[in-house]
């Protein structure tokens, strides 16, 4: 038996050891057996031995045993923190232990100065041996195809491409990166760094049972420094249907995409008019009103909830750190022009379950869930006196259920008209909201909003397999009106502060002002709370 002894320093590294460390390092691919990425003067050392069994059962060169009797099969000698993370994150089950800070830690490697770096880790069977050519096709397909896969490309102002991914099987995993194109500045490596938890919280939420979307911070990079950020993963892929996940953020858009088993949705936001976006407590009183619309459409339209959970939180995420507008843009808005504004960032986005027919005596009769919502806003005008401010928002909800008869006992259709009791219900809404503001050699021309709102509820009620009633019950509401006066306070109370020490803050009469423009302006679901206004 012949033994091959590693001496280097396996302890799991900080940012600041990689920041400290890597530049004398260069780079972490192991391309040769002795290299580490720390040396055993940075902390106390640890020895690993490497066992190869007899020639005669064919072991790979890097083969380790551990203790459940199991042997891991390493593409490079496992001589680095990394390797040492992934030695014990690879003998763990739920797929979030396996990743447990592997992307956050090969972030700040990149941060520290590395270039490259590219390790796999299989768990074998001690009884059947694997050849090297064997290990060299599973590590390919690892790092290529696993079941669990995640991609972070990043692109910075220099010209440099970044890309960090991760891998999982259940025999294995995988952690790569690269930085190509350029050389990347120190800013842009600390830009990096900072995105080091951002990535492993994306990773951490998608790694969960049902997968949660927390990729908020990934929309927090300065813009200067990096160009832009994507982030794709591949969730389950030795199932029948994979969910499948892309991330993209720039200076200038944001798109996130899901699609899996249940269903699929797609969230796209415009930062193009960013000084039309409000204060931050615009933003968050127009956030909670949409999530709460979500929640509204999700029990009207008997959505399905963990889809749904994820499109709010993706919503949110790519809702928040909005760049700084622009100092100088070519038309200026005022606190009026801002108060008829929903505060948030145009978008369009949408949401659809997979369709799904459980009754076999009449397929025709789906269960469906289809929500679409947008927004639009449009700055134009010859200049800052002579401008208009329009902004449109709609929702429009279609969807289809079957519920029992009785609370509390579950439906079971089947062919035998015994069980063909229940009712078919189908949804069909939509609302609208409308500003239109103008200006005409500064003054106030005109400041309209109009809003509307339909629901459409249709009840099928079948008794023993037999139509027994089918009712249809429209709703419906319209709100015009002209917000002049209620703009003219705000302009009012802005120019009695203007020059004083109180001028960024609204007064109790101005709150009250855009508290009632809000009231008017904002889209309404409810056709009840339009009608008679």
């Amino acid at each position: 038996m012949t033994s091959i002894n590693a001496v280097s320093t396996l302890v799991s590294p900080t940012t600041g050891d990689i920041a400290s460390r890597s530049a004398a390092a260069g780079s972490l691919n192991a391309s040769a057996p002795a290299q580490a990425l720390y040396t055993p003067a940075d902390a106390a050392s640890t020895q690993v031995t490497l066992t190869q069994t007899p020639a005669v059962a064919n072991w790979p060169t890097y083969s380790q045993p551990v203790a459940n009797g199991g042997v891991l099969l390493w593409q490079r000698v496992p001589s680095d923190p990394l390797s040492l993370l992934m030695a014990g994150n690879v003998t763990t089950s739920a797929l979030g232990n396996r990743l447990d800070q592997l992307g956050a830690k090969l972030m700040s490697a990149i941060a520290g100065g590395a270039t490259s770096y590219s390790q796999s880790v299989l768990r074998s069977n001690p009884l059947t041996p694997t050849s090297d050519a064997d290990l060299a096709v599973q590590q390919a397909n690892l790092q290529s195809s696993a079941d669990n896969r995640f991609a972070l490309t990043i692109s910075t102002a220099s010209g440099a491409k970044v890309t960090v991914r991760l891998g999982s099987s259940d025999d294995g995993l995988s952690a790569e990166f690269s930085v190509t194109q350029g050389t990347l500045t120190d800013a842009e490596r600390g830009e990096l760094g900072k995105l080091a938890d951002a990535f492993q919280s994306a990773v951490n939420g998608l790694a969960k049972q049902p997968p949660a979307v927390d990729f908020s911070a990934l929309t927090g990079f300065d813009t200067s420094l990096l160009t832009s950020v994507d982030l794709s993963a591949t969730l389950g892929a030795n199932g029948t249907t994979p969910q499948n996940i892309s991330f993209h953020a720039d200076a200038t858009q944001r798109s996130m995409h899901v699609d899996g088993a249940t269903g699929k949705f797609d969230v796209n936001v415009d930062l193009k008019n960013l000084q039309a976006i409000g204060s931050a407590k615009a933003q968050a009183a127009a956030l909670d009103a949409w999530l709460t619309r979500f929640d509204t459409a999700q029990t009207r339209g008997h959505g399905d909830a963990d889809l749904m959970g994820m499109f709010k939180a993706a919503f949110a995420g790519l809702n928040s750190h909005y760049p700084p507008a622009p100092a100088l843009p070519r038309i200026t808005l005022n606190n009026a022009d801002t108060s008829v504004l929903s505060g948030l960032a145009d978008f369009s986005a949408s949401i659809s379950q997979t369709t799904k027919a459980p009754n076999p005596m009449r397929p025709s009769e789906t269960d469906a869930f289809d929500y679409q919502i947008s927004q639009s806003t449009q700055i134009g005008g010859k200049n800052t006196l002579n401008r208009t401010i329009a902004q449109q928002t709609q929702a429009t909800l279609t969807a289809s259920y079957h519920r029992s008869l009785w609370a509390g006992v579950p439906l079971n259709l089947t062919t035998d008209p015994k069980s063909q009791n229940y009712e078919y219900v189908k949804v069909q809404d939509a609302a609208t909201s409308n500003v239109d503001v103008g200006y005409r050699d500064g003054l106030l021309a005109h400041a309209q909003t109009r809003r509307s709102a339909n629901q459409s509820t249709q009840v099928m009620r079948y008794e023993v397999g037999k139509l027994v009633s089918n009712v249809t019950t429209p709703l419906s509401g319209t709100s015009t009106g002209d917000l002049t006066t209620l703009l003219q306070s705000v302009m009012q109370n802005d120019t009695a502060r203007a020059g004083t020490s109180a001028a960024a803050d609204a007064s109790d009469d101005d709150d009250a002002s855009r508290s009632e423009i809000r009231k008017r302006t904002q889209l309404e679901i409810d056709p009840s709370r339009l009608s008679g206004n």
